[in-house]
């Protein structure tokens, strides 16, 4: 759930079936991160900004990050489907949804079945 995964895999291949963004929703200073998704894109991109921030919490629960009072980043597309109406404060960081795997008999198949139904 995090594309920068795939270019540090080694000995893995990859391979793009979706696409996604990612939003950012700003309440202060004080961050949550979720365990899942790519928020590190979101970070990276503070950083990269020299945004001051910092994270003061995880959170595994995707309902308890939306009612925090902390500033995160979240997959547009898990909220659609958790029922969330998406709503960002900055413009959304769109990101590749990638399948990383390693080669096997049986990922050939997979691939194709999501080459033909692709994750948006």
């Amino acid at each position: 759930d995090d594309p920068l995964f795939a270019y540090e895999a080694e000995g893995a291949s990859w391979e793009e079936v979706g696409s996604d963004r990612l939003l950012h929703v700003r309440k202060g200073e004080d961050y949550a991160s979720y365990r899942f998704g790519p928020q590190r894109l979101g970070f990276r991109s503070l950083e990269a900004q020299k945004v001051p921030h910092r994270v003061v919490r995880t959170y595994s629960s995707l309902g308890a990050l939306v009612r925090s009072g902390h500033s995160y980043f979240v997959s547009e597309g898990l909220l659609v489907r958790k029922g969330y109406r998406p709503k960002g404060d900055e413009p959304a960081i769109p990101y590749a949804i990638l399948c990383l795997y390693r080669p096997v008999p049986k990922v050939d198949g997979i691939l194709r079945a999501i080459r033909n139904k692709p994750v948006n």
